[in-house]
């Protein structure tokens, strides 16, 4: 980690996709986040149990912070 360059990346792990309330829901608080915490940058991506089984490029669209 390297202070004012480095971000924290994460992958966030779900039983079942996120339906359209909880995709509101992360919205809210990934604005929250930023706005509380500025730096350092959380980017990352929302999968499901499921999905690291396959190959990453036949996995659909996923709520993400970038």
């Amino acid at each position: 980690f390297r202070p004012r360059t480095s971000d924290i990346d994460y992958v966030a792990v779900t039983a079942t996709p996120p339906d359209e309330e909880a995709v509101a829901a992360l919205r809210r608080a990934h604005d929250r986040l930023r706005s509380t915490y500025p730096r350092p940058f959380f980017d990352g991506r929302n999968v499901t149990l499921a999905d690291p089984a396959h190959d990453p490029r036949s996995v659909g669209p996923a709520p993400y912070s970038y």
